[in-house]
């Protein structure tokens, strides 16, 4: 699993993007922080790095994260 942070420059590409998220049911969790123009969802590894990278060609985005979530200690 993967999580992404993503910036944008203006409400219009983060509403876009938001959109996208909601359309994929692969997406575990995606929060919005309209105030910072900033998104952040959690997905499989391939289906995350794929959403980022439409997403990127969509415009709009000034700033984009990702990294591998650890597993649960559980799962260790």
């Amino acid at each position: 699993m993967k999580v992404f942070e993503l910036r944008f420059t203006d409400t219009t590409a983060m509403q876009t993007a938001f959109q996208r998220t909601q359309d994929r049911s692969v997406i575990d969790s995606c929060t919005l922080d309209p105030e910072e123009l900033r998104m952040r969802f959690v997905a499989p590894d391939d289906d995350a790095d794929e959403l980022a990278h439409r997403i990127y060609l969509d415009g709009g985005l000034r700033w984009c994260s990702g990294h591998e979530l650890a597993p649960a200690k559980e799962e260790i």
